[in-house]
């Protein structure tokens, strides 16, 4: 819960989406209408310094029509003025034209349909999908490393004790061995021994403190509480401790719950079909160019504009155009025949990056299982091998009391036991770290484990 809400990993990581949204709305946008406008303004000289000017302006509206077509509505409207000259001094004119017109261009073969027009939109959906995927696994990841980062912590906490337990348990020996000096049963280098054995036992105790805290500042990298900051000197105090079992997997269960689940298949299947898209666009693109055109005018011509608009719908000089248009490359559009060789190519390769994607799930899946199988053993070996030792050490110390073992040999058997809890602590963690693997694997996370938090200022 700390991770998701205030890691900053995450929080990074939660742009991605937005931004893949923003491109996809940006994309959905290119079938918006277009406002146009053109104005100009122009002067000839003619014969004899005959001057004509012309004033000319349309307003249009461009709509583009998923179909590829192209409709154009627009009122262009043209004023023509010419100039009384010297050898016309009566000739000045003046007409204006008014127009209503409705223009449509339409591809028949490159560039025709629906499918590809709307082709990058659908790309560009799937990309914002594939980008979900990425966030999900991103923060998939997040989590996991965060819970690996508080059992890391837990067993450095542990080592710590243990550490501490073993320099409590030396302190002992050498009170041990002092009372037995001044009572005269033991000769001095018995003392020098044990007291050799605490200070071995203290350089423990450090190393384990070190460590200890540099786990402490990684899990509270990770959860990146206001109050808890990495430098911060507050410690954390695990409360959960680890409760492993014996389990048998249904391992073929888990493949198909990974494949379902893993967000990297997901997103290969997001790109297989931006590929197929992108293979019917360019096999498209290989056509020939043919469009049909079709252009009609409604319009008005008067010295007055008023009259030129009043007879616009008078249909005298209405006009109707259509037309077709053919382009094709002379060599056999090469350019396009070779970018559709390239998607093809490209899918083929997401095709074998798929069955590589489900071998690597496959040999996870199988790999976590044996490695909580393992681990699980080896927390059943340590525990008697725990036994074992806390038997052995105890024996010496009655031996060392009875004169028949030395410091050395009680130190030897406290390290034993030390090595013992260390290992039996390690078996922990990899339990869990597996069992966090074993989720990841199959695409998930682990569940609530109900831990909690104790701070000490």
């Amino acid at each position: 819960k700390y991770a998701l809400e205030n890691n900053l990993g995450i929080e990074i990581d939660l742009f991605n989406p937005q931004i893949a949204e923003q491109g996809y709305l940006a994309e959905r946008g290119k079938f918006e209408a277009i406002l146009t406008a053109q104005v100009r303004r122009t002067k000839n000289w003619g014969i004899n310094d005959e001057l004509t000017e012309s004033n000319f302006a349309e307003p249009a509206i461009l709509i583009p029509v998923p179909t590829g077509a192209v409709v154009s509505i627009g009122m262009p409207f043209n004023e023509t003025n010419v100039a009384a000259s010297a050898t016309n001094p009566s000739g000045a004119t003046s007409n204006k034209l008014a127009q209503l017109g409705v223009s449509v261009v339409q591809p028949i073969l490159r560039d025709a349909g629906t499918q590809v027009n709307l082709a990058s939109i659908e790309a560009s959906g799937l990309l914002m999908r594939q980008t979900d995927a990425r966030t999900k696994l991103s923060v998939i990841s997040t989590l996991a490393a965060a819970e690996r980062a508080y059992w890391q912590y837990y067993a450095s906490y542990q080592f710590l004790q243990v550490r501490y337990r073993q320099y409590e348990l030396a302190l002992e020996q050498r009170a041990v061995a002092q009372r037995l000096v001044d009572e005269g049963v033991r000769t001095r280098v018995e003392l020098t021994r044990a007291e050799s054995g605490v200070a071995l036992q203290f350089t423990g105790v450090i190393v384990a403190e070190t460590n200890r805290r540099r786990a402490e500042r990684a899990l509270k990298r990770f959860i990146n509480l206001p109050d808890l900051d990495v430098d911060t000197e507050t410690t954390i105090l695990p409360l959960t401790p680890v409760s492993p079992q014996g389990m048998d997997f249904d391992r073929d269960r888990l493949v198909k719950m990974a494949y379902s689940n893993r967000q990297e298949l997901l997103q290969n299947e997001m790109q297989l079909e931006i590929d197929r898209i992108t293979i019917d666009v360019d096999r498209n693109q290989t056509l020939p160019k043919l469009d049909m055109t079709f252009q009609y005018a409604y319009s008005g011509s008067a010295p007055e504009s008023k009259a030129a608009w009043e007879m616009m719908f008078d249909r005298e000089l209405n006009g109707l155009v259509a037309g077709l248009s053919f382009e094709m490359p002379l060599l056999g559009n090469r350019s396009a025949r070779a970018k559709l060789r390239q998607s093809l190519l490209q899918r083929s390769q997401t095709l074998a990056t798929r069955r590589l994607l489900e071998q690597a799930v496959r040999e996870e899946v199988h790999n976590a299982a044996d490695a909580v199988e393992q681990s699980w053993q080896q927390i059943l070996s340590n525990r008697l091998a725990i036994s074992l030792a806390e038997k052995t050490y105890e024996e010496e110390k009655q031996q060392f009391s009875l004169g028949v073992r030395t410091s050395t040999d009680v130190l030897i058997a406290l390290n034993s036991l030390s090595d013992a809890r260390v290992a039996q602590i390690d078996a922990f963690l990899a339990y869990q770290n597996a069992m966090i693997d074993m989720a990841f694997a199959t695409g998930t996370v682990m569940g609530s484990g109900g831990i909690s938090w104790s701070i000490q200022e």
